[in-house]
């Protein structure tokens, strides 16, 4: 009975509420096969060495690591992830919950960022559906809601929550192929 008390009477855990962010276009991907899905696409060589140097830009970026990471489940998306935690020093755990709907439907998912159970996250996902978010999103200006409707391939974006609403805090392009 006592025990029963003092759970009814304890303050409940506060809601952890997502308040800092990472977003990325996976990294530049290989065409795909004749008879390869646009699931199976995997990453150029380029594109590898991009999602690499924007885990080490994360990593002299970061003042904190990011406590999770939600990918798609695409191949190129995975491998993104990978070598971006990779390159990261811990700033991103090396671990990822894979969201079908980071594939199949960007846009509903990032909107529903609310419910993910963390503080700060990291997420690889796919554009148009990126893009559009992001221009929803924190667009502001005309020209920066266009510079992000047009994210390219291993383009990762910081953004912060306050205020009731999520701002920009750096777009961060990916290295210039060779």
């Amino acid at each position: 009975m006592l025990r029963a008390l003092r759970a009814i009477l304890a303050p409940s855990k506060p809601k952890t509420h997502l308040r800092f962010l990472a977003v990325m276009r996976h990294a530049h991907a290989l065409p795909a096969d004749l008879d390869q899905s646009d699931i199976e696409r995997e990453l150029s060589d380029h594109g590898q060495a991009c999602a690499r140097a924007q885990g080490a830009w994360l990593a002299d970026t970061l003042e904190q690591p990011l406590e999770a990471a939600y990918v798609s489940p695409a191949s190129r998306a995975q491998q993104t992830f990978t070598h971006v935690a990779g390159a990261a020093g811990g700033k991103v755990a090396l671990d990822a919950q894979t969201l079908d709907s980071l594939y199949d439907s960007p846009m509903e998912c990032l909107a529903a960022l609310d419910e993910l159970p963390t503080a700060s996250a990291l997420i690889v996902t796919h554009n148009p559906g990126l893009g559009l978010w992001l221009a929803d999103t924190v667009g502001g200006s005309p020209a920066m809601s266009r510079e992000l409707l047009d994210i390219n391939p291993g383009d990762l974006a910081l953004l912060c929550y306050d205020d009731d609403a999520w701002h920009l805090i750096q777009l961060h392009r990916a290295p210039a192929g060779h």
